[in-house]
């Protein structure tokens, strides 16, 4: 079993990653500044719908292999592996907002104190993660 963390874990992506891994026998820290979607979620309601995923959440807070948060440092500090899933909503222009991916990465730099692989599940251009690794 490994430690997960999902940053930005209470939108669709983040969300869904969180419960598949957490239903693959992973233990997961779902992160999110969104403190109702936090608070939803803590009692097995989500606003995201997906087939039967309420159910297989509700069970997966019985079994505490699931759990949310806002605390990202507790998140990050807790976590073996993290999964970036923040929103990159489409620009002016088409191109993917990435402020929020590249903001989590700087935040990370500081708060990560041990060898931890970082996923960025967002959905993002290639050549991001080039980006984020400056």
């Amino acid at each position: 079993m490994t430690n997960i963390g999902v940053i930005g874990g209470a939108g669709y992506v983040g969300l869904v990653t969180g419960v598949g891994l957490a239903a693959l026998g992973h233990k997961v820290t779902s992160m999110d500044l969104d403190q109702s979607r936090i608070e939803m979620l803590r009692k097995g309601s989500s606003a995201v719908y997906e087939e039967g995923l309420e159910a297989i959440l509700r069970d997966l807070i019985e079994k505490d292999q699931i759990s949310f948060t806002e605390n990202q440092l507790h998140t990050v500090r807790n976590s073996d592996a993290l999964f970036i899933a923040v929103g990159t909503p489409s620009l002016d222009d088409g191109a993917a907002d990435l402020s929020a991916v590249i903001a989590v990465a700087e935040q990370l730099r500081e708060e990560i104190d041990k060898y931890t692989v970082i996923v960025v599940k967002s959905t993002v251009p290639v050549g991001t993660t080039s980006v984020i690794t400056e």
